[in-house]
């Protein structure tokens, strides 16, 4: 689906592509399809990637025509989402 073209990563004044994207196909079995996008910095010590106070994923979806799509996250937000448990 080129994710890589449609999605970016915000941190500060940085921004990321994804070096790995899926799109999970449930073939009519629900509504609802999953996209998992990892970003990951492309330099060594980049600071902005691990420190940014706040992450915007963009979404341009040319795909599915929903247009420009922004979602904003707070790392401190973030930092309190229970981990898993085994």
């Amino acid at each position: 689906f080129g994710w890589e073209d449609m999605a970016e990563l915000r941190c500060g004044t940085r921004v990321y592509k994804p070096v790995l994207s899926t799109l999970e196909n449930t073939y009519g079995l629900s509504k609802t399809r999953n996209v998992v996008l990892v970003f990951a910095p492309a330099e060594k010590g980049d600071m902005e990637f691990g420190t940014s106070p706040n992450l915007d994923i963009v979404l341009d979806n040319t795909v599915f025509g929903t247009g420009i799509q922004h979602f904003r996250f707070s790392r401190t937000d973030l930092s309190h989402v229970p981990q898993p448990t085994s």
